[in-house]
């Protein structure tokens, strides 16, 4: 009986261990549980902002692309090289196609606006309120960029050596751009100049 009484007493005091080693163990393992779920929240959150982020450059990548496509197209309508000679003959032929006059073409100093070059032109025309409107049209419709400012139209009742009437006079400054090749990041131009355009 005392044997057996023995056996009783290892048998519970080894439970006891048992049990209390479990307590113990399932102690740490809650702890360890509860970091490793709050881990898990923690890198589920990155995670999420991080596909937030991919998701976003996509976007302004496909968007990066566009904006380069019409640069790229820009720079068809503003040639690198300033061949002020040809421009200047191709607007003396849209006057002479639409029948205006000049009376003032006079070139100004060019202006460096960074990673393009502005040629402005003081010009003055006469001719029929319509051949202005065609010069203009024309102006308009050439294929480099050609802006046309400060215009003033005043009506007129003179005749040419020709015989021809004109009935108005127009006088504006005429600008042209040429792109400038060592500046061809526009992006970098802008942040000189501190973000204004």
């Amino acid at each position: 009986m005392i044997i057996d009484r023995q056996r009783i007493i290892i048998s519970v005091l080894i439970l006891l261990v048992l049990l209390g080693g479990y307590v113990l163990l399932s102690r740490s393992s809650r702890a360890t549980y509860r970091e490793l779920q709050m881990e898990y929240a923690r890198l589920y959150q990155r995670v999420q902002k991080e596909r937030a982020l991919v998701k976003n450059y996509e976007i302004l990548k496909a968007r990066r692309d566009s904006l380069l496509q019409v640069y790229q197209q820009q720079l068809t309508l503003m040639p690198e090289t300033e061949d002020m000679t040809s421009f200047l003959e191709e607007v003396s032929r849209y006057g002479a196609r639409s029948g205006v006059e000049f009376l003032l073409f006079r070139p100004m100093t060019p202006l460096n606006k960074g990673f393009y070059t502005e040629y402005p032109i003081d010009v003055k025309v006469t001719g029929t309120y319509h051949q202005l409107g065609n010069f203009l049209s024309l102006l308009a419709n050439a294929p480099r960029l050609i802006t046309v400012e400060n215009l003033q139209i005043l009506k007129v009742q003179q005749e040419s050596e020709e015989g021809q009437i004109y009935t108005v006079t127009a006088q504006f400054v005429l600008k042209t751009y040429a792109f400038n090749r060592e500046s061809e990041n526009p992006s970098a131009t802008v942040a000189q100049r501190g973000g204004k355009s």
